[in-house]
């Protein structure tokens, strides 16, 4: 005979109340891994950003920002930081954005999501007067600018992006430059395919700006005089290769923005056998298609140095802005159109014959074929 015990505990629906306590506590449990988790991944990147800052200010930049802002619970850590700012030592420049925004997914806590929305205003030295440089303020203006950071093994930085659309950028002189949208991917030496072609570490980059309105020439800014002779509307400017030795250029952020920190750094960069390596280059406006690939270098003087293998439609209308624009004589021009229309051939595909013909950076001077075209100008002080 059973006992009335045993009778109770075969009626269905007795083991319910088990079972259901089992996964409540399962459910608690998960519920406080998770939380668990996602503090400790939240404060793990609020530690990095206060090192990364603390990194910048030994050498010798002011960093600061608001106080941070933690969300993003359950699924992702979400900081953002009010009005941050870098100032680089002696004024040399200064930046500073409305806000930038860090986002973690928590499967994947080595990828770093940034958001950088409003307006960014950099100050920079770009004259001196008795010494002492004179500061303007550039300002971008875009509404949707975002990137990730891939970060390695041993937390540093394996490749990035960055993309942003329909930025404005008001230059200091007042001149305005508007780009559709723009992207850039950079890509370092521990990934298997960013390696040079004699083995040597190097970097992959790949970046495009479509849509891009140069400013009138009339602003009298270089990038007003290259409007002049392209037309204010680019449809693309795009590039990609590998930069070989790219630890000579790690202080290329703040170097480009102070002169003799850039002669200093490109003048390494040489000495060490830096150069670009152009898998493709893209130059499109509404008359000019410009394709091209080769290297690129600087020489002692820190000029652009090199060659590249270029495939060029529409060179006519090129020749008539250079010669209308003073940038090539008369004569010189005259003498391009007939080396340039001997060379020309038909396309395989149809349309506008094509040019093929090497485009040389050598002694402060471009050449297409043997017709000097450009001076070229010094990048930094030697």
């Amino acid at each position: 005979m059973h006992d009335a015990a045993s009778l109770s505990a075969r009626e269905p629906g007795a083991g319910n109340g088990g079972r259901i306590a089992r996964w409540c506590g399962a459910a608690l449990l998960l519920a406080a891994s998770v939380s668990t988790y996602w503090w400790t991944v939240a404060e793990g990147t609020l530690a990095a950003i206060d090192a990364t800052a603390e990194r910048w200010r030994s050498h010798g930049y002011a960093v600061g920002h608001g106080a941070p802002d933690v969300s993003g619970f359950p699924f992702s850590v979400r900081v953002t930081l009010a009005s941050p700012q870098f100032v680089a030592p002696g004024l040399a420049w200064e930046w500073s954005a409305d806000a930038a925004v860090l986002s973690i997914d928590l499967w994947r806590p080595r990828r770093i999501r940034f958001d950088l929305p409003g307006i960014h205003r950099w100050v920079l030295p770009t004259e001196i007067e008795k010494d002492v440089p004179i500061r303007h303020l550039l300002t971008i203006s875009t509404p949707a600018a975002s990137g990730a950071l891939l970060l390695g093994g041993d937390g540093t930085v394996q490749d990035w992006s960055i993309s942003a659309s329909d930025a404005e950028v008001i230059l200091p002189n007042g001149a305005v430059l508007y780009v559709g949208r723009a992207s850039l991917s950079v890509e370092r030496p521990a990934m298997a395919s960013g390696r040079g072609q004699l083995g040597e570490d190097a970097v992959r980059f790949d970046g495009a700006a479509e849509a891009v309105v140069l400013p009138a020439a009339r602003s009298a800014h270089a990038l007003g005089t290259a409007g002049d002779v392209l037309g204010r509307q680019i449809d693309l400017v795009a590039a990609a290769g590998l930069i070989v030795r790219p630890e000579d250029l790690a202080e290329a952020p703040a170097a480009f923005l102070d002169g003799a920190l850039a002669g200093r750094m490109l003048s390494r960069w040489r000495a060490a056998g830096g150069r670009i390596d152009v898998t493709s280059l893209r130059l499109a406006t509404r008359e000019v298609d410009c394709r091209a690939q080769g290297s690129i270098g600087v020489d002692l003087m820190n000029r652009p140095t090199g060659q590249l293998a270029a495939v060029l439609r529409g060179h006519d209308p090129l020749i008539d802005a250079l010669v209308r624009t003073g940038r090539v004589r008369g004569e010189d021009g005259a003498v391009a159109r007939v080396i340039f229309g001997l060379l020309v051939r038909p396309p395989p595909d149809g349309g506008p014959p094509v040019l093929e013909i090497p485009i040389v950076g050598a002694d402060g001077v471009m050449l297409a074929g043997p017709v000097p075209l450009l001076a070229l100008p010094t990048l930094a002080p030697p």
